[in-house]
């Protein structure tokens, strides 16, 4: 069973949870606003299958068997580009996959915009929820199952996430799709979900107002507002 002894031996993808066939672990939140799971140990019946999904105990995938190539790309439309956070690339590898009639899985910001969590969608109107990056680890529930479910039913996905949530949807679907496409999103650890909700929680009593958007790295000038809204610079003293 999943055992977390060091807390830099899990990264919070839930995987361990979607791959228990009897749904005895839960996600509990310590004092930094961090999810780990913790096991009814009781109903466990040691079946190893959280260990397998983990992608930290269990590393399965084999670079060497890939050949390793590199490449640098912008989007060429303007708006694409001013409406993400790097390049656009991710637009264009989604907007494609939806055009072929498939699904892209990504992350986005909750309506109140305090958490970050993954969906699928299937329309190009819902792309940009997916757009920009979010410096927020994304609760992932129970979205393992609902892209196995897709691949299974013969539907092309292209799943989006960081590199730890990636091998721990590889270890989960435990066997290679070619109808799955996956794009890593490179790095260097995520900001506590529990901080970023209190961080919202001050912006918005210090602004008195609700947050309607919220966007890291906007492209525009410094100082500019956009549809009333505002920077945490321009809020913060």
């Amino acid at each position: 069973m999943i055992k977390i002894m060091n807390k830099e031996e899990c990264c919070g993808c839930k995987a361990c949870i979607a791959s228990c066939p009897k749904k005895c672990i839960e996600m509990v939140t310590d004092n930094e606003g961090f999810e780990y799971p913790l096991v009814q140990e009781d109903a466990c019946i040691k079946c190893g299958k959280c260990i397998k999904a983990c992608p930290f105990i269990t590393k399965k995938i084999n670079t060497e068997k890939y050949e390793q190539r590199g490449y640098a790309a912008i989007s060429l439309d303007e708006k694409v580009r001013l409406s993400s956070s790097s390049g656009g690339i991710f637009y264009h590898l989604a907007a494609n996959i939806l055009q072929m009639g498939g699904y892209v899985c990504g992350a986005t910001m909750s309506v109140d915009n305090k958490s970050v969590t993954h969906i699928i969608i299937d329309k190009i109107d819902d792309l940009r929820r997916l757009q920009g990056s979010k410096y927020v680890q994304s609760n992932l529930g129970e979205i393992f199952g609902e892209v196995e479910r897709l691949l299974k039913n013969g539907r092309l996905v292209l799943f989006s996430g960081v590199p730890c949530q990636i091998e721990a949807l590889h270890n989960y679907l435990n066997k290679d799709y070619e109808n799955l496409i996956c794009v890593d999103v490179i790095c260097h650890g995520v900001s506590s979900p529990g901080v970023w909700n209190t961080y919202i929680s001050y912006i918005s009593r210090k602004a008195n107002k609700e947050i309607s958007e919220v966007i890291f790295r906007y492209k525009i000038e410094k100082g500019a507002i956009r549809n009333g809204c505002y920077s945490s610079r321009e809020i913060n003293p």
